[in-house]
């Protein structure tokens, strides 16, 4: 078992995102690399929200119904529609995926060799994004399938024996909560060990994504304290960097306030001049527009959480080149410049 030295790892990584961030500090290289994080998924996030009523139900719950017949009448008129947008937003994923797959690579690369390129890693690391891709797709449904089974067979359970057993059904709801929490924790290890560790070891051995992880799973068997200290101490990092991205988000709130407000502004202005009414193409231009704005916002908000999203990407590289020498990237001893020997040639 190889004892990592946590606290050079981290005091190397800080070192190396001071160094290839603001020494010097380069602009363009921030928005090359939050181009690419966001793209690759690094630093996304997810919030969830509720509603709630108002105390005019029975009214609401009326008015539902006599839409009801329209309702009807709309899907069946619109069904191919329906369908093709469904259709479309399968394949939109299918195809976001992919790339975020890819520019897992590009954006590993680019911290090795402290580079902005961008188009070349892409051509000369898709064919190892591909192979993680098909991974990513056949682990999001062999989960989905494990998720149906051991937490759906509880639930259902539990919904047929809801009025002639409480007990049972209270039990089965427990059962199914805690093997569901359970299966996310072992879903979650399985990732980051994907994320941390096999794209790393893909990307330096130019392996697919089988091979990689017969090489990655004797080394984390070997090691299986170690790690499960490394788990631990990514919790630490994930609470802190949590807590400085709200800071961050508000930030990037207060940059894009005032030209998303100048732009509303005329767009009103120029809507009343011209007596726009809500119609296809306002709809389709108000879509647009807030696509755009999204979009900006987003590739803003990854550039300003650069140092975070570098030094945790950093941090995973050095640990594992601690744990194996041959899969190292970045030297652990000198962190002021890449690895003299590129991963892939």
């Amino acid at each position: 078992m190889v004892k990592i030295d946590f606290n050079k790892a981290f005091n190397s990584s800080m070192n190396y995102m001071s160094s290839i961030l603001f020494k010097p500090f380069i602009f363009r290289k921030w928005l090359a690399l939050g181009f690419v994080a966001m793209l690759a998924g690094f630093g996304s996030g997810g919030s969830g929200g509720g509603g709630n009523s108002g105390s005019n139900t029975s009214s609401w719950g009326r008015s539902v119904d006599k839409m009801s017949p329209d309702i009807g009448t709309y899907l069946h008129q619109y069904l191919w529609l329906i369908l093709l947008g469904v259709g479309l937003i399968i394949i939109l994923c299918f195809i976001f995926t992919w790339l975020a797959s890819v520019f897992k690579f590009v954006y590993t690369d680019q911290l090795v060799r402290n580079s902005m390129e961008i188009k070349e890693p892409f051509a000369r690391l898709k064919g190892l994004g591909t192979s993680y891709f098909l991974w990513t797709i056949a682990f999001g449904l062999a989960f989905l399938l494990s998720l149906l089974v051991i937490v759906g067979i509880p639930a259902l359970i539990a919904y047929k024996t809801y009025y002639t057993s409480t007990a049972l059904s209270i039990g089965c709801i427990v059962i199914g909560s805690l093997l569901f929490i359970m299966l996310a924790i072992v879903g979650g290890v399985i990732d980051i060990f994907a994320r941390d560790f096999v794209i790393t070891t893909m990307y330096v051995k130019n392996l697919r994504i089988i091979e990689a992880w017969r090489t990655v799973i004797p080394v984390i068997k070997a090691n299986k304290g170690q790690i499960a200290l490394y788990i631990l101490l990514l919790i630490v990092i994930a609470i802190a960097s949590g807590i400085i991205s709200i800071f961050i988000m508000i930030a990037a709130v207060i940059i894009m306030a005032i030209p998303v407000g100048i732009l509303v502004g005329l767009s009103l202005l120029i809507a009343l001049a011209a007596s726009l009414t809500w119609n296809a193409f306002t709809i389709a231009s108000v879509s647009i527009l807030s696509v755009i704005m999204l979009f900006v916002f987003s590739t803003l908000l990854v550039c300003l959480m650069q140092p975070l999203l570098v030094f945790r990407r950093v941090f995973a590289l050095q640990v594992l080149g601690q744990l194996d020498p041959d899969l190292a990237t970045i030297d652990v001893i000198n962190t002021m410049t890449p690895s003299s020997q590129p991963p892939i040639s």
